[in-house]
This record gives C-alpha cells, structure tokens and sequence, in this order.
C-alpha cells in the first residue's frame, strides 16, 4: 500500500503592505500657510507665512531670500523658517498648507528625481512635524488669504531690488577689473602663459598664482565667499587676449578659477 502524498504546504502568507502612517491630532490644531514666489532670472524668492492657531490667526511674517534655486526650494525654507513657531504656540498637531504639490510630495518623500534634493532637504521638516504631534499637508489653490499673498510679493520686490544692487556693484567692480588688465603684460614662457613676469596664469581651466587669487582664496570652497569673487586683472587680460570680452564670461572665469 502506498503511502498518501503529504499534502502540499500552504503558501506562505505574503506580508501586506504597510499602511501609510495615520495622523491623528491631539485636542488642538494649529493651521500653518505657507507661499512663495520665485523670481528665476535672479534666482531670488519672497516667502511668507502665517501660523493660526486655536486661539486666532497670528500675524504674517515674510522674508526676502537671495540665491534660491526653484519655487520648491523657497516653499521648503519657509516652512523650515515658520518651524520654531509651531513649538512657541504649543502646536500638538499641525495642517500646513501650500498652493505646491511639489512640497506635499518632498515632505511625504513621494518626490521624483527632478525633486530628489528637495526630497533629502525636506526629511528634517518632516521630523519637526512629527514633533508637534501629527500633521497633515494640504494643496489649497488659490490660497484664500490676500495679506500673505502681499507679503511674499513684498519680500520678493526686495529680494530682486537687493539683487539688482549687487549685480550693478558687481559689473562696476569687474569693468574696473578690466580697465586694470591693460596694465597687464603677457609673455609666453615655458610651455604656459607668464603675467608680468611672475605670475603663471591660464585659462582652462582659470588658474593664476598672484597674491590677489592665489593666496587670498587658498582653502575657500567654491559654495562660499568665493563663488562671487570676481578674477583678478591677470585672468581677464588673458581672456581678452584670448578673444574673450564678453562681462559675463569674464565674470565666470573668477566663479571657475581655483588657487594653485
């Protein structure tokens, strides 16, 4: 007689997927609106938010930005500015809202690739979040409050005025520095361009060993005070030896050039 098959073991149960976390709020909500607007020629923003809690509305706070790289990123650093306030006012849950989906998204960590920065730069806010006990985000569009609108246009017409300021010094400064280059004396030597004699200095890529490059910007990152240095004399009379007079390119080689 044969012995039955042994029946056949029961697949093993496929672990379900885990729900997304529920957030569940405290007695109290505080409601956090938060805008920007983002100027991209200048790469400047204007933010603004409002903190409304259950005891009222508090008032709008704005702030001008310089350097900011997309709307995302201003929306990102305001919500990041307005943070202390939500643990000031005692906040045990917070709904922030936005006219973005791009920050619901970076905040959930539901971003794409082309928000993936914005993704790594919103993991601390949604910490801080977490912190007052739950939250929620929202895409209200358009956002129904007039005076927040006002202030982060505000703050991004300062923002631009401030920019333009510094873009005008900026091109006074490098016109002076090419009015200097005619001093400059180039001489071949050595397989490599010599600037008065002393200095070795090329273009690709932008190097020059005087004092006013070399040893004042020695161990300054490029993400520092020196992504808007301007180059010295001896960079730009090589450039326009080179053919290069263009006030933008000329301003670039200082932005590239790293000391020796």
């Amino acid at each position: 007689m044969t012995d039955a098959p042994a029946p056949a073991a029961a697949p093993a149960a496929v672990p379900a997927a885990a729900p997304p976390p529920v957030v569940a709020f405290a007695l109290e909500e505080c409601r956090l609106s938060v805008f920007a607007l983002f100027e991209s020629t200048l790469r400047v923003a204007g933010l603004a938010w409002r903190l409304t809690t259950p005891r009222g509305a508090g008032p709008v706070v704005a702030r001008p930005r310089q350097r900011a790289r997309s709307r995302l990123h201003a929306e990102l650093l305001a919500l990041r500015y307005a943070g202390p306030a939500l643990g000031e006012a005692g906040c045990r849950g917070v709904v922030v809202r936005t006219e973005d989906p791009r920050l619901v998204r970076a905040v959930e960590g539901r971003s794409g690739r082309p928000d993936a920065r914005g993704r790594v730069e919103a993991r601390p806010l949604r910490r801080l979040l977490e912190r007052t006990g739950g939250y929620r985000l929202e895409v209200v569009r358009p956002i129904a409050d007039p005076e927040l609108v006002r202030a982060a246009g505000g703050a991004l017409d300062e923002a631009i005025h401030v920019a333009t300021e510094r873009r005008e010094r900026r091109a006074v400064a490098l016109e002076e520095v090419v009015a200097r280059a005619g001093t400059v004396h180039l001489r071949w030597r050595d397989a490599g361009w010599i600037a008065n004699g002393r200095y070795p200095v090329r273009l690709d890529p932008p190097s020059c060993e005087c004092p006013a490059w070399a040893r004042r910007w020695a161990g300054v990152s490029l993400a520092g005070r020196r992504a808007a240095r301007l180059p010295c004399k001896h960079l730009v009379a090589l450039a326009l030896r080179e053919g290069r007079a263009d006030l933008d390119e000329l301003a670039a080689l200082g932005r590239r050039a790293a000391p020796e």
